[in-house]
């Protein structure tokens, strides 16, 4: 890939990236709040309503295998990009036999208490050109890298989910 230059220094570029990526959550939410207001929808008024399923009905994490997380972990392709704590698959591998039972401790520990780690849901944040002019911001579209730990987790509670 070829790297563009800007006509503004660094930090400039970044701030303005920056800027840009976390307003997106706030101009939704003004959008969303003027399209209520145009079709007269006051979201106040429709309460939500608690419903009681028997618990034969209901959704429950279940404990997870070394063995489970272990084929997941060897799923992963070795070329995938490390998240911000820079391990790569690869690494993660090669480590597998002697770290297995702590990832599927904390994974556990995770879904028995309904808790994801915080440090798991920090992202490094690429922006890709989309199309256009590339000293544009909005032309950009965000890749969050997030760490490899959080992507196994994520993977498990999925195939937990597809499979109940």
């Amino acid at each position: 890939m070829n790297a563009k230059s800007f006509t503004k220094d660094n930090q400039t570029v970044a701030n303005e990236f920056n800027k840009f990526f976390s307003s997106v959550g706030k101009s939704t939410t003004e959008k969303i709040q003027l399209l209520a207001s145009k079709f007269n929808y006051v979201p106040a008024l429709d309460t939500f309503t608690l419903r009681n399923f028997p618990v034969s009905d209901q959704f429950f994490f279940t404990t997870v295998e070394c063995s489970q997380v272990q084929g997941i972990v060897n799923s992963i392709p070795n070329n995938n990009a490390p998240g911000i704590d820079k391990v790569p698959p690869r690494v993660l591998k090669e480590s597998l036999p002697t770290i297995v039972p702590c990832i599927t401790s904390i994974i556990n520990a995770s879904f028995e208490n309904g808790v994801f780690p915080a440090s798991w849901k920090t992202a490094e944040v690429f922006p890709i050109l989309k199309n256009g002019d590339h000293e544009e911001a909005n032309n950009y579209r965000p890749i969050s890298l997030l760490p490899i730990l959080s992507k196994i987790c994520e993977r498990v509670a999925l195939n937990q989910l597809t499979s109940y």
